[in-house]
């Protein structure tokens, strides 16, 4: 995967990885993988010193009977273990999808096998709400 480091909000320290998705190679589709709270200079460093594009990330597959991907968990960054990170749910893997309208109102279909995680939080102390 390919990184980058930095961000306004979270800082200089943090990483993003990402590459393209391998399944139909459309350039406007990539998988990523952000660690906004995991910001130690010494992770940093450590991705940063992997070429673009060359960072070696491992993730544990979850799949069902059927042999559909079921979720992923991260393993590993290079040799950077998931324990060691400052907050394990960094690394999430997800992908993201650029759909570009040619006109207005124009619909266009897509299909996306992805792996979801569904996050729960509070808006008030009795009403759930859910971000996908």
């Amino acid at each position: 995967m390919d990184w980058t480091r930095g961000h306004a909000t979270y800082g200089p320290d943090s990483i993003a990885l990402h590459t393209a998705c391998k399944r139909g190679n459309s350039p406007s589709c990539e998988c990523f993988a952000e660690f906004r709270n995991t910001r130690s200079k010494e992770f940093a460093d450590y991705v940063a010193s992997f070429p673009h594009r060359k960072v070696p990330v491992v993730y544990e597959v979850d799949r069902d009977a059927g042999g559909r991907v079921r979720g992923a968990r991260l393993s590993s960054v290079g040799k950077w273990s998931r324990e060691r990170l400052s907050y394990p749910p960094d690394g999430l893997f997800g992908i993201s999808h650029t759909f570009k309208v040619d006109k207005a109102g124009e619909k266009k279909p897509a299909k996306m096998d992805a792996i979801r995680e569904t996050v729960f939080r509070r808006r008030s102390r009795d009403s759930p709400s859910r971000v996908a």
